[in-house]
């Protein structure tokens, strides 16, 4: 997925095509966007980098790449 929104109209917006290096570009500025939290009972998925590879917590990051790229594509480019 993150391959796939690198290589399209978010050309330029992420620094390459590993989900972590996206996930925490859309963390910062100018991806500001709606906050997202674990549900009650997942406080155990982190945002550090062990938490990667876990496939919950990769769908999750995949999730918030996904929709604050949206989020900045629908406010500023469009």
């Amino acid at each position: 997925v993150t391959h796939s929104l690198t290589h399209s109209s978010c050309i330029g917006l992420l620094p390459g095509t590993s989900l972590d290096e996206a996930y925490a570009t859309v963390l910062k500025d100018p991806f500001v966007g709606p906050q997202i939290e674990f549900a009650a009972g997942f406080e155990e998925y982190t945002e550090s980098p062990e938490s990667f590879h876990e496939a919950g917590f990769d769908a999750y990051a995949t999730g918030v790449v996904y929709l604050r790229l949206a989020h900045y594509i629908g406010n500023t480019l469009i």
